[in-house]
């Protein structure tokens, strides 16, 4: 049985208490702290050039496609 069950606590206040209590963390050293830096920037980095990537050709689809089909059907024959 749930423990806010037994003390007869609402959800909304089980809730909040576990979040209070997972949410304490000691603070991490500064070592840890500046090699997760340096790893969430080269994820950062890494996503980025992917969408890049991923998202040019979809634009070059979009826009320069339709320039050069309408130029080549206004060229006369």
């Amino acid at each position: 049985m749930p423990l806010g069950e037994i003390l007869h606590l609402s959800g909304i206040l089980v809730v909040f208490g576990a979040a209070l209590a997972c949410g304490y963390r000691p603070k991490p050293d500064d070592h840890n702290c500046h090699v997760h830096r340096h790893v969430w920037e080269y994820l950062e980095y890494i996503s980025n050039a992917a969408l890049f990537f991923l998202l040019i050709p979809r634009l070059l689809s979009l826009i320069i496609y339709p320039l050069l089909l309408g130029w080549v059907l206004k060229t006369p024959a």
